[in-house]
């Protein structure tokens, strides 16, 4: 059975004076409903019963546009059932009255407008004895109500109820008021008065129905950006009009509008909108509601040419139309997420009713409780900036907060470090995924600078929560027939992913399937060593069915995993002993660098097995089998998916799509964490590594093969290729190896933080229990000396290495980047110091604890004060010092900051001198680089000099030698040519007669034949000089006759190759030359020996024998060759 349920709640007690007071919530009766309010938004119809427009008793508990889960059920509910999330519903049916039996109206007089309180009549608010009244039968400003089952209708669970409440009354009154009750044809004309929700609504529906014109008219310029992009053609503010607005339409749109919209609930503002009407066929649609005292006047003369009026509640929407509606949000064909203009509280009542009321607001929600909260959104070849939920409810970005990398944010690091960012006044300790996707619009891309021109899409983005202060978990609702669960694996650091699936998992084995679930314990930035859930039946039933105890490991309570403090002395002493022997023997390590584990054996180590259960029995390895997990398909967005179709369904045993985390990450043993983080430590950098590597070598093959792809495009189509190019660049701009680079510090950083946080964790555990130890040890009576000193050293041991933690680690950010380490460490030395100081005072309680009790402080005072001492002597802490004050722990802070500082100028002092020396070093090999470069340049001159003078020289010597080869090859030819002819006198033949002439005695001959070879040698060898003849036009040489000649010059050769061929060739001409003298010489001394021995001529028979001596002589003279000059001689 239910009971009453305490809430806080925002009573109107009287007109104008509203308060939020706790109140009690009573169960609900037959055919009710007690529903957890998640949203309401704020409707002027609240503020007008607020100021008792509509005749409300008080007081009253205001909101009716809500939404919420169901809590309980009273008798004879069957439509809807504890956990169901639901809308609540302005207009219900009773499906027997006359207007419900008829079906044409929306509007049930039995149920609807006239009903305030529940339907026998009574309440079931109360406020320290005085009864609440409920407003318009829901009452949502309340975190808890009960409504009649009629007055809810339930909806699809995916849909975010802080978006959906404004479908239980804005958007459909406005929206179903063009749809439904006016029915806008295609092409027709609008105008809409007042740009609230429900305007705005009714600007969709026009713009749905393919409306030609839509006029959006509003005293509130600002509203006309919003309404035009909901569909306004037109935006028309009254006041700056110098005619009355029914005058200006009129006369600017043809004598009126086919479909006027009242939406603002004046009477003056629905006369306007009826004179605006067309008069032949226009209709006039009144949504907004007034006093009811207040008359409309209206001329019934209008009404005969066509002219109508008529009214519209909630947009003809019955209560089945409404999960429809809802449908049709998370498709996307409906969209108003940009009317919710503020997300309040329910303490900020007063605040949205002031921002409604000024025109500030569109619409204001207010929920249970607000909490910070980021989202980012990763597209490929987009960068967009992260955004953060503002304190009144609106998702915006932070424009100086610079976020680091090129691509969205994905390490956890940097999650967690733009939640502090964005929330600086708030102490943000962890993120955790919410569980729900939510529609973000707005997103500014990189580099952006005005907030305003963020018009980004609308995508489904599950947002980061910001969690505040210590961990809490959230509180789940377990309906009737449902079971509560949870599983706790200390060594088990999973993501949030992971646990979701486990917890799935778990409810599956049951048959069940989960309905809820929550992170448990974080053992690291979002991760978490545990989950808690609700299971339910697949086919629900109200009834809850038998479940089987689940076989998955529960963490045992803190008694079981404590020592027991009522063991014997003996065991109690040993284990204490043995707890000590293992301090001994430990080292406090600070927070390492990543790259290299510098001076351990200076350090402290954390880490000991002194406290710290055996796990290994209580949580076997296997306990939970992998294969049974469910694969959710969780992506940072969705942009073309809403939350309907986001597919849970159970791993058959295939591979996951969710990434394999580093084992570092995911097995997390206090015991040993210190070990395996050192051990471990380069094993998880090469794991890093190769991962990284991989993804490099992913992304440049990937970039190969589409550069390939490229080249033979642009063969094709080079614009295409172009195109192509431009979207393959923008592509591998998110996924560059740069971003790859920064991925994998981000990697180790994120290695380091988490061994951070581990080891803080188990401190402030060993803490924890110590003094439990201690405590106890005290009260009992009597107190037992040897068991109050062994829990003290324990405590005192833990305080101690708590205290060198943080001195490691001061000192690590000092020393661990030079300029940049003072700098983390200056902002880190204000926590440092409180955490100093903290320590030192609970050291101060525990001795103050140990003086309560005169008997056992003087026993163990000093030995406790020597113990804390030998403990400080570890740190060089000074041991005089037993109670240090701020000023010391400042004073040991500043000198290790002064040591710091000291060696950081000394490496900085060694380096600007190396930074010198090499300067140096490169100016003196720059200088003997530059007179090097000078004595080559000056040798290579003289080397060029001389080589010009030498072919200068050559040049000349060729020019003489041809000259002279010339001249001799002339002289040659003529002799040549002289030599010819006189060999071809001899062979003249005479037409006339023949003489045949037989020497009487044999006589030395001339060889002829090797005449005429030696003659057809040297025309070969001037013919094989003139290949490329050169002609000159200057006569050289006069030669023998005085007549024009021409010479042939060589081209002239330089270097010794040239003067190899011209050689040569001289030598083939000049004894080509010799051999012609030569035989000249010989033939004409053998003519001058025997001149009439020159062979045989033929003699003309019939020419008569000469008589006179000239005859004879001249017949002579043509038998020896010379008949030219001679004939030439006598006929002259």
């Amino acid at each position: 059975m239910a009971e009453v349920i305490k809430c806080r709640a925002a009573v109107c007690w009287a007109k104008n004076e509203i308060k939020i007071e706790e109140i009690e919530v009573a169960p609900p009766k037959k055919n009710e409903v007690r529903i957890k309010v998640v949203a309401s938004g704020l409707c002027h119809s609240d503020i007008s019963g607020m100021k008792g427009k509509f005749n409300d008793q008080f007081p009253i508990i205001l909101g009716h546009e809500g939404s919420g889960i169901v809590e309980s059920i009273g008798e004879g509910v069957a439509n809807v059932k504890p956990g169901d999330h639901v809308l609540f519903v302005l207009c219900p049916q009773c499906d027997e009255c006359r207007v419900c039996k008829k079906g044409k109206n929306n509007i049930c007089f039995s149920k609807t407008f006239g009903r305030k309180d529940m339907s026998d009549g009574t309440t079931r608010f109360s406020c320290r004895g005085q009864e609440i009244h409920h407003f318009m039968r829901a009452a949502t400003f309340s975190q808890y109500t009960v409504v009649s089952v009629d007055n809810c209708v339930k909806i699809n669970e995916n849909a975010p109820l802080e978006k959906v409440c404004l479908l239980a009354c804005g958007v459909p009154t406005g929206y179903g008021a063009v749809i439904n009750s006016a029915k806008v044809e295609e092409g027709s004309t609008c105008a809409i008065f007042g740009l609230g929700a429900i305007g705005l609504s009714a600007v969709m529906g026009c713009r749905d129905s393919k409306a030609s014109r839509i006029v959006a008219i509003d005293i509130n310029s600002d509203k006309f950006e919003l309404a035009k992009e909901y569909g306004a053609t037109d935006c028309i503010n009254p006041k700056d009009l110098d005619t009355p607005i029914e005058k200006y339409l009129q006369k600017e749109f043809d004598g009126g509008f086919d479909y006027t919209f009242e939406c603002i609930g004046l009477i003056e503002t629905m006369t306007q909108a009826w004179e605006s009407t067309f008069l032949g066929h226009g209709e006039c649609i009144i949504i907004g509601v007034d006093a009811k005292e207040k008359m409309l006047s209206i001329s019934p003369f209008a009404t005969l040419f066509g002219k109508k009026i008529r009214g519209s509640a909630f947009g003809g929407y019955k209560s089945e139309d409404l999960p429809k509606l809802v449908e049709k949000y998370i498709k996307g064909e409906l969209n108003f997420d940009e009317m919710i203009t503020h997300n309040l509280t329910l303490n900020d009542i007063k605040k949205a009713i002031e921002l409604l009321e000024s025109g500030k607001s569109i619409r204001s929600c207010s929920s249970p409780r607000w909490e910070p909260q980021i989202s980012v959104l990763c597209e490929p070849g987009q960068q967009y900036l992260p955004q953060f939920l503002s304190e009144d409810g609106r998702w915006t970005s932070e424009l100086s907060v610079k976020v680091p990398g090129v691509s969205c944010l994905r390490d956890k690091m940097d999650l967690l470090d733009y939640c502090k960012k964005v929330y600086p006044g708030r102490d943000i300790t962890n993120i955790v995924e919410s569980s729900h996707y939510q529609k973000i619009g707005g997103w500014c891309r990189q580099g952006a600078t005005n907030l305003g021109k963020c018009k980004g899409a609308q995508r489904w983005i599950k947002p980061f929560r910001c969690l505040e202060g210590p961990f809490q978990s959230d509180a789940l609702l377990v309906p009737e027939g449902c079971l509560f669960d949870h599983i706790h694996n200390a060594s088990r650091c999973w993501p949030f992913v992971r646990w979701n699936q486990t917890g799935a998992a778990a409810c599956q084995e049951r048959n069940m399937q989960m309905r809820s679930f929550a992170m448990l314990l974080p053992c690291g930035i979002s991760l978490f060593s545990g989950v808690e859930f609700v299971c339910c039946p697949k086919h629900f039933k109200v009834v809850p069915p038998k479940v089987k105890k689940t076989d998955l490991p529960i963490l045992p309570p803190e008694s079981e995993i404590l020592p027991s403090l009522d063991d014997s002395e003996d065991n109690f002493s040993d284990d204490l002993d043995e707890d000590e022997d293992l301090d001994d023997q430990d080292e406090m390590v600070a927070d390492e660098p990543l790259e290299t584990l510098e001076e351990e054996e200076d350090e402290d180590e954390y880490d000991s097995d002194e406290d710290t259960p055996t796990l290994d029995s209580e949580f076997p390895n296997d306990a939970i089998p992998i294969n049974d997990y469910v694969n959710l398909q969780t992506t940072s967005q969705t942009p073309d998916k809403p939350i309907s179709e986001i597919p849970i369904s159970v791993n058959d045993g295939q591979s996951t799509s969710i990434p394999t985390p580093d084992p570092y990450f995911t097995h997390f043993d206090p015991r040993i964490e210190h070990q395996s983080y050192k051990v471990g430590l380069d094993e998880a950098q090469q794991r890093l590594e190769e991962a990284h590597r991989e993804k490099v070598t992913r992304v440049m093959k990937d970039w190969s093969d589409l550069e390939e792809r490229y080249q033979d495009m642009r063969l094709a189509d080079p614009k295409s290729a172009q195109s192509f190019k431009q979207k393959m660049t923008a592509r591998f701009q998110v996924t560059s190896v740069q971003a790859l680079e920064e991925e994998g510090n981000a990697e180790k950083h994120q290695l380091a933080a988490m061994h951070q946080q581990r080891v803080l964790a188990h401190i402030n555990q060993r803490k924890r229990e110590a003094m439990t130890c201690y405590t106890q040890a005290l009260t009992e009576l009597p107190p037992n000396g040897h068991r109050v000193e062994k829990c003290l050293q324990k405590l005192l041991r833990a305080l101690h290495k708590d205290r060198a933690h943080a001195l490691a680690h001061y000192r690590h950010l000092l020393s661990s980047g030079g300029t940049g380490g003072l700098e983390a460490a200056a902002q880190e030395r204000p926590r440092t110091l409180e955490r100093l100081i903290d320590i030192d005072r609970a050291v101060n309680q525990s001795m103050t604890m140990l003086k309560r009790y005169p008997s056992l402080s003087k026993k163990l005072s000093q030995l406790m004060e020597d113990y804390i001492q030998a403990l400080r002597s570890k740190d060089d802490t000074p041991g005089l010092l037993l109670s240090m004050t701020e000023e010391a722990e400042s004073g040991i802070l500043d000198k290790y900051r002064i040591e710091i500082e000291r060696k950081v100028n000394e490496k900085e002092r060694q380096r600007v001198a190396e930074k010198q020396r090499k300067e140096q070093r490169s100016q003196e090999r720059e200088k003997i680089r530059e007179e090097k470069m000078r004595l080559q340049a000056k040798n290579a001159e003289k080397a060029y000099r001389a080589q010009q003078m030498k072919e200068k020289d050559q040049q000349q010597d060729h020019q003489e030698q041809e000259t002279k080869t010339e001249a001799a090859q002339q002289s040659s030819k003529e002799q040549t040519s002289e030599a010819a002819i006189d060999v071809k006198e001899t062979t003249v033949e005479y037409t006339e007669e023949s003489v045949y002439l037989t020497s009487p005695t044999s006589l030395p001959t001339v060889d002829d034949a090797a005449v005429q070879r030696a003659v057809e040698e040297v025309a070969a060898a001037v013919a094989h000089q003139e290949t490329e003849p050169q002609l000159s036009h200057a006569r050289a040489h006069d030669f023998g006759h005085g007549e024009a000649s021409f010479s042939v010059r060589r081209e002239i050769y330089g270097g010794r190759e040239g003067r190899n061929v011209y050689f040569t060739l001289a030598f083939a001409g000049v004894a080509l030359m010799a051999a012609v003298f030569v035989g000249v010489a010989v033939a004409k001394y053998r003519a001058s020996r025997s001149p009439h021995a020159q062979g045989f001529v033929e003699v003309d028979q019939t020419v008569a024998v000469p008589v006179t001596p000239e005859e004879r002589h001249v017949a002579n003279m043509q038998i020896n060759g010379y008949e030219n000059p001679t004939y030439k001689y006598f006929t002259e």
